[in-house]
């Protein structure tokens, strides 16, 4: 029996298992990083040009507009910023004052505000009045000349002129009791030692440091002084038992009489003389200086009828009024303390005054004076004057 062949059909062959593909590494494309860092570059700029634009915006629009104006603005001891600024936008300092409060919160110390009286104007930046409200050091500086003679009246309006500081505020500071104090000065006000120099001084800056530093140049022109008159401040004042303060108040007086620099002494010479001389009656003797009444005139004039008007010249009914306690015709000696701020001469003057038997003097023109004995020769040369003019 033949096999049968059986033939065994392969079945239907099952697929291959797929190679799974091999994960390729990724990589970056050096385009597409620098496209990356590219934006991200100009993301930052854009922002930073945003925050620029703010704080240009804030800088020119909380300022001032005005047109130079100067305002007086008290900043009282730790005041609030937000206080300040609504009170500067009311001065008319600046013209917003949340936009100033956001300049001085992002670029401002509110602790370093400077307290006390600021003389601004309307006009400033942002920048500019925070640097002046601080005090700050680099705040532009004024070249301020106080001629010899100057008091404190005249010095405070030029100070005032000049931007330095509001003359209400020179003015209280010259009182400053606390402050005369501190620097050794004896009278009731600054006059006679703020000394009259060049300065260099800041735009707004504190009228009780103004007052220090003139204080402390007339303490060196005194040393200076000294050097030259080592039995200061003279034999005449010792004679009479003069105080440094008296000697200045009668160095004030030469200055306001005498304008040749050779006739200091001679004027010093008659004050004195009236002093010493026994015939010169009454005594105390009246020294009869028409500028002593002109700055009653000033210190005073609220309260005497005599000043009135008073626009500098001095008249008849200001130098015989007895309210008036600076004047030098009724009232006998020297006035209550200096009636300007002198020089180094006539500071020398004072201290070494002529050798002289002179007790008048007469204005005869030109800045000068004819000097007399007696007041026979007086009376003669007033005549002769007023012959002269006739």
């Amino acid at each position: 029996m033949a096999r049968r062949r059986t033939s065994k059909r392969p079945g239907p062959r099952a697929p291959a298992p797929r190679a799974k593909p091999e994960r390729r590494a990724s990589v970056r494309s050096p385009w597409m990083t620098r496209a990356r860092a590219g934006w991200a570059l100009a993301a930052g700029l854009a922002v930073l040009a945003i925050l620029t634009g703010a704080w240009l915006a804030l800088a020119i629009t909380s300022g001032g507009l005005g047109s130079g104006k100067r305002v007086r603005v008290d900043v009282a001891p730790g005041e609030a910023p937000r206080a300040l600024a609504d009170r500067l936008a009311k001065a008319g300092v600046v013209r917003s004052a949340w936009r100033f409060s956001a300049y001085s919160a992002l670029f401002g110390d509110a602790s370093a505000l400077a307290a006390g009286p600021h003389w601004l104007r309307d006009d400033l930046s942002a920048r500019e009045l925070r640097a002046r409200l601080e005090r700050r050091a680099g705040v532009p500086r004024e070249k301020v000349t106080f001629p010899e003679g100057f008091n404190r009246f005249d010095m405070a309006r030029r100070l005032g002129e000049k931007g330095v500081c509001e003359p209400g505020a020179f003015l209280a500071a010259t009182v400053d009791a606390d402050l005369l104090r501190d620097l050794g000065v004896p009278g009731a006000s600054a006059e006679g030692y703020l000394f009259p120099a060049t300065y260099a001084l800041a735009d707004d800056a504190d009228p009780r440091e103004i007052v220090r530093r003139m204080k402390a140049e007339f303490d060196h022109r005194v040393e200076r002084l000294r050097a030259s008159y080592p039995d200061f401040p003279g034999a005449a004042a010792r004679e009479l038992g003069f105080t440094r303060h008296q000697v200045l108040t009668l160095a004030s007086m030469v200055e306001k009489e005498a304008q040749a620099p050779e006739e200091r002494p001679l004027v010093a010479s008659v004050f004195f003389n009236r002093f010493r001389d026994p015939g010169f009656l009454p005594k105390p003797p009246r020294l009869q200086s028409d500028p002593t009444s002109a700055y009653g005139c000033l210190v005073d004039g609220a309260r005497l009828a005599s000043c009135a008007g008073f626009t500098g010249k001095v008249t008849a009914e200001m130098v015989h009024d007895p309210e008036n306690r600076w004047g030098t015709y009724r009232n006998g000696g020297l006035p209550p303390g200096p009636i300007c701020n002198p020089g180094e001469r006539s500071i020398a003057a004072a201290v070494q005054p002529a050798d002289t038997r002179y007790l008048y003097f007469v204005a005869r023109g030109g800045g000068k004076h004819t000097f007399s004995a007696t007041l026979a020769e007086h009376n003669a040369a007033v005549e002769r004057l007023r012959e002269g003019r006739r």
